[in-house]
């Protein structure tokens, strides 16, 4: 009888692990354009929870751009700015993403504040655009220019 039970739960773990690499290796049925819109939605949530991990994982580790030299260099900036206190609201604004095979493109309208006990430290609105790149864990963001413009709000010295 012992010798059936441990026959079934085998047989059933081997099911439950097999659903699970099925499930797994399915390809992703959203589009490019949702993938990408739904990646920069779950950084708007990450800026203004002040998740640095659960932004930079949409950060390749190909990232440059015209302020910083590579993903480390960024991370350490956006440390820097979500260890600012007070509470952030960072609305978006998102055209449509401009794909082309496993590049994107989509310019980010960002209105950016900062609430420091009722006082609000704002940033004038301002637009980055971004690149992308569709790598083996999703689409990830190679570039971005113009998040710079968000320094106003944090006050001398921040940056």
């Amino acid at each position: 009888m012992i010798g059936k039970l441990k026959v079934a739960g085998v047989a059933a773990l081997g099911v439950a692990v097999g659903l699970l690499i099925v499930w797994r290796l399915q390809p992703d049925r959203r589009s490019d354009s949702q993938q990408v819109l739904e990646a920069l939605v779950a950084m708007q949530r990450a800026v203004e929870a002040k998740r640095t991990g659960d932004f930079m994982e949409h950060i390749s580790e190909a990232y440059r751009d015209s302020t910083v030299e590579n993903k480390r260099e960024l991370m350490r900036l956006v440390q820097s700015g979500l260890y600012e206190r007070g509470e952030f609201h960072c609305g978006l604004q998102v055209g449509t993403p401009q794909v082309d095979g496993r590049r994107a493109t989509v310019d980010v309208a960002v209105d950016f504040s900062i609430d420091r006990d009722g006082r609000t430290s704002a940033a004038k609105p301002f637009t980055v655009r971004t690149e992308w790149a569709k790598e083996q864990s999703g689409w990830k963001i190679v570039r971005a220019e113009g998040y710079m413009e968000a320094e106003p709000a944090f006050g001398d010295g921040a940056f």
